[in-house]
């Protein structure tokens, strides 16, 4: 899997690029076609904004993509945001294909 961190107007730290990888390879174990991931981090310059860091992820599958946005204060929550709905999507399209399967064999 080819992870790719991206960051527009935000300090991110090695840290937060290992907790991204670390993260995303566990949603390897749910979805098993995985080979790239785009991860951008940008930072909103609004005062008015109070969650000013946005974590867009795109997941390309052999058979899809997946997408997901997330805001936060900090970059860390922003991912821990995205991670959880692109973790929910991954098992609805698990789910999706083990049902085809079933339904095929049937």
């Amino acid at each position: 899997m080819d992870v790719s961190v991206r960051a527009h107007n935000v300090d991110l730290t090695d840290s937060v690029r290992a907790m991204a990888q670390r993260k995303l390879s566990a949603l390897e174990r749910i979805v098993h076609d995985v080979w790239r991931v785009e991860l951008d981090f940008a930072d909103q310059r609004n005062p008015r904004v109070s969650d000013h860091t946005r974590c867009s992820a795109r997941v390309h599958l052999r058979r899809g993509l997946l997408t997901a946005h997330a805001s936060a204060p900090n970059p860390e929550a922003a991912l821990d945001q995205c991670i959880t709905k692109l973790r929910h999507q991954a098992e609805r399209t698990k789910g999706r294909r083990v049902n085809a399967r079933v339904r095929g064999s049937l």
